[in-house]
């Protein structure tokens, strides 16, 4: 695509144009996205009516993803985001940001710890040297601003950094709750997210 086709803004977000994509949860519009911090795909559906818009931001993770890893619930929150989104509307900030922001490499490094040592991850980052979460969400506050999100959102997502981030800038912010399939590895993955990085039970 021409990068004259790109829209930049003076809050430093750089938008392609829209494009369609036919998925299995219907016709949804998608934007790559280009900021100093980060990039990714916007996934948006508007709809009329009085509900809040959700929003759910969502860092990538290709282990889940792509390689079917069973152990965390990040592609199922994908999912249930992306099938809320196609029958009720709202939008999904999509960043490529492995390990929390740290990076593919990074991610390697956390892991390969964590089952040497056998300890949860966020130890592992301790242990590394490392911020246990050190995103701050201000690319998809700036996106939603991007794109005129209404001020009344609800943020479908257990950690409650993402909540303040909106809040913090000024939204209507609240929890919405995603419903997801979970085996005991991710009952295991949610119970250690709640006891080391206060997550939403």
């Amino acid at each position: 695509m021409p990068r004259g086709q790109n829209r930049s803004s003076k809050r430093g977000i750089e938008l392609s144009v829209p494009i369609e994509l036919r998925t299995k949860f219907g016709k949804l519009e998608a934007r790559h996205f280009l900021s100093a911090e980060s990039s990714g795909v916007v996934i948006l559906k508007r709809v009329q009516g009085s509900r809040r818009f959700f929003v759910r931001p969502q860092s990538s993770c290709v282990f889940s993803e792509a390689f079917g890893a069973n152990d965390c619930d990040c592609v199922r929150q994908l999912q249930a985001s992306l099938s809320l989104i196609g029958r009720h509307g709202g939008c999904c900030i999509y960043e490529f940001a492995e390990a929390r922001g740290m990076g593919l490499r990074f991610k390697f490094e956390v892991l390969a710890y964590a089952r040497r040592n056998q300890v949860d991850t966020a130890k592992a980052f301790d242990a590394l040297g490392a911020q246990r979460d050190p995103r701050t969400f201000a690319t998809a506050v700036a996106i939603c601003r991007e794109l005129d999100i209404p001020q009344r959102i609800c943020v479908g997502s257990d950690n409650p950094k993402k909540l303040n981030a909106f809040k913090l800038a000024g939204y209507d912010a609240t929890r919405r709750v995603l419903k997801i399939r979970q085996n005991s590895n991710i009952r295991q993955f949610r119970k250690e997210m709640q006891r080391e990085l206060g997550h939403f039970a």
